[in-house]
């Protein structure tokens, strides 16, 4: 029996628990991370194993950004890797339409050029 998988989480609980000190883990491939991100994420893309960065995580709670279909994948890739902590997860959005109308900072690649 396979342990329940974090609670999907909303545009503005996000923004709450990043404010609280959980650390935002984007695990979508760098292309579309490079596209758009949540502003503080930070970018594991899925060929990094997640136990190369257990240590350093171990002691962070984590909510998850990824695509929608993905959850459990990377839930179960973090839980494999070492890490358990993981209060939440959030689909990404095309172009976070929910994230702008919640204000959650967002970085897009138009912004960066």
């Amino acid at each position: 029996m396979r342990p329940p998988a974090p609670r999907p989480l909303s545009p503005n609980e996000v923004k709450k628990r990043q404010r609280q000190g959980d650390l935002i883990v984007d695990v979508r491939e760098p292309e579309a991370f490079a596209q758009c991100h949540l502003a503080g994420s930070i970018c594991v893309p899925p060929d990094v194993p997640m136990s190369a960065l257990a240590r350093a995580l171990a002691d962070r709670q984590l909510v998850l950004v990824t695509n929608r279909g993905e959850e459990w994948a990377a839930y179960q890739r973090c839980t494999h890797g070492g890490i358990s902590r993981i209060g939440g997860y959030a689909v990404a959005i095309p172009r976070h339409e929910a994230c702008r109308a919640s204000r959650v900072p967002v970085i897009a690649a138009s912004m960066l050029n």
